[in-house]
């Protein structure tokens, strides 16, 4: 996470930028979902990773979401490892029609823990091709059970349709704002604070929250 030198009133500007890492098999619709919701695109396989970000306002407080989709293709693993780095938030994405991805999307839970070191402060668990309910392989309600144990958010999104595809960014935009929140309290927004512990730091020289 880092603050914004230049504050959230003029327009274009925010308070706070995260960092979201987007994950999951390839061809599940995650990347669909991302452009459009972001931009207009199409639904090719994304090679390496990408990135997109949206500024969003809850409760008075302008936070900017940085999105990285990482390609979800085994021979760019080596390349995707190093982008979980100072990730705030994680996205797990699967395709509903399709057991295999959720089961990978479940899998992929232990690697973000590890890559970020345990410091992500939320992660959730996506469903995609909402608009395929006639195809269901996986239940809402094996998903739901699956992330209530697992202390993640849960939902289900359509590109296609555009069912729920805001909603997403919204949950974690009130995510984030909590984390602000958090510190502010710890310090009033006067010195940089570690996102991870809460606890402010002693270096006035940037504002930038960074993550060892």
């Amino acid at each position: 996470m880092f603050f914004s030198n230049s504050g959230a009133q003029r327009p274009g500007t925010y308070e706070a930028l995260f960092k979201v890492i987007l994950v999951g098999s390839s061809g599940v619709g995650k990347t669909s979902l991302l452009e459009s919701s972001f931009t207009e695109g199409n639904n090719k396989p994304t090679i390496g990773v990408d990135f997109a970000d949206r500024i969003l306002q809850i409760k008075g407080t302008k936070v900017k979401l940085q999105i990285w989709d990482t390609a979800g293709q085994e021979r760019f693993a080596n390349i995707v490892a190093t982008y979980y780095r100072g990730a705030d938030f994680a996205i797990l994405a699967y395709d509903i029609t399709d057991t295999k991805s959720y089961e990978k999307a479940k899998s992929e839970l232990e690697s973000v823990e590890k890559h970020t070191n345990g410091r992500i402060h939320k992660v959730v668990l996506l469903g995609c091709k909402l608009d395929l309910e006639g195809r269901r392989a996986v239940s809402t309600e094996e998903a739901q059970r699956f992330a209530e144990e697992n202390g993640l958010l849960f939902i289900e999104a359509s590109a296609k349709t555009g069912k729920n595809k805001d909603a997403i960014f919204e949950m974690l935009a009130s995510e984030a704002h909590q984390v602000i929140k958090k510190v502010k309290a710890a310090d009033k927004g006067a010195r940089p604070v570690n996102p991870s512990s809460g606890e402010a730091t002693n270096d006035t020289s940037s504002k930038c929250c960074a993550r060892s």
